[in-house]
């Protein structure tokens, strides 16, 4: 199991290492926080920094 998620992460920052816009790199580290912290307390400070950043243009 471990080494499942070791190779999704490797995955993952291999396409982030692809992406150009700011933009495009903070929709999938939020959907990455968002997928690895469904079902577990979320801190509200990290949302809410996930948020501002995501209407900043």
């Amino acid at each position: 199991m471990a080494r499942e998620a070791t190779d999704e992460m490797k995955y993952v920052l291999g396409q982030l290492v692809g992406l150009n816009s700011p933009n495009s790199i903070l929709k999938a580290a939020k959907t990455l926080y968002e997928r690895y912290n469904c079902g577990e307390s979320r801190d509200s400070s990290s949302s809410k920094t996930f948020d501002k950043r995501g209407e900043t243009k």
